[in-house]
């Protein structure tokens, strides 16, 4: 499993490096720029004087003019970069930049409009919760619901991960207040629903994955379900679960009529 994340990440590295130059990408009227960003064009690796970011003197060392100060030819920092991710600082955890990297990558298949981009970026995400549970915090939360529309796939998905697992006692007034109206409202309700047990399939992170991968169509959801990378996933597992259940409860309720006919002729 995390050799696939791997080799997901890895391959979006180049994606990431230009996405994170945008900031709310979500909004429609950002949509131009975006595209205009991440151009063929703009891709292309442009020469060191004009795309680096590195100061003058240690721009000059890499040229071969070697300044006396070897300080200058250290590796460069995040620090160093004005161009580094959010995800990418000293206090941010592996979990976090996973996180933020898969972000770019459905922030590019929204902008571009590939959907089965955006399904896999989708899946590798829930996979990944369905490894650790990881939770992301309060401030990753902000981040993600700043790029991306909260109607979205992975922002419902974040609200139905938190409403679920994380503990209610442990809350910080001070840190919730300052996340988005639309997620907390979405944590509350999710939150409601499980407590009063009214469709706790249709609302629980790790049961129902589909109803967060934005289908336009039952074919496109049989597709996804049915699909050889899809049957040892979590939802499919509980799926095939719940089907045997059904199916032994069906068993037990016919024979019990019969049962008691032989009791009654006796």
């Amino acid at each position: 499993m995390l050799i696939h994340f791997k080799r997901f990440i890895a391959g979006s590295t180049i994606i990431a490096l230009r996405l994170r130059r945008c900031k709310k990408l979500c909004t429609k009227s950002r949509v131009s720029a975006i595209k205009k960003t991440l151009s063929t064009k703009n891709l292309r690796r442009k020469p060191l004087e004009k795309t680096s970011t590195l100061s003058s003197k240690r721009v000059r060392a890499r040229e071969g003019q070697v300044t006396q100060n070897p300080q200058h030819l250290r590796p460069s920092t995040v620090d160093d970069e004005e161009e580094a991710a959010w995800y990418m600082g000293p206090k941010y955890t592996i979990d976090d930049r996973i996180l933020g990297r898969l972000l770019d990558v459905y922030i590019f298949s929204i902008t571009y409009e590939i959907p089965g981009l955006r399904l896999a970026t989708m899946l590798a995400w829930q996979r990944l919760y369905a490894v650790n549970a990881y939770i992301p915090s309060a401030e990753n939360v902000r981040n993600v619901y700043e790029r991306i529309p909260f109607s979205s796939g992975l922002t419902n998905y974040l609200a139905h991960c938190h409403a679920f697992e994380y503990p209610v006692e442990s809350i910080d007034c001070n840190v919730w207040e300052t996340l988005p109206g639309e997620f907390l409202t979405e944590v509350i309700i999710v939150a409601l629903r499980s407590v009063q047990g009214k469709g706790s399939d249709l609302v629980r992170p790790d049961h129902r994955w589909c109803d967060l991968h934005e289908h336009k169509t039952k074919g496109e959801k049989a597709v996804c379900q049915s699909s050889a990378g899809r049957l040892a996933d979590l939802d499919m597992e509980y799926k095939a679960a719940k089907a045997v259940k059904s199916k032994q409860a069906a068993i037990q309720e016919g024979g019990l009529p019969m049962i008691q006919g032989n009791r009654h002729a006796r």
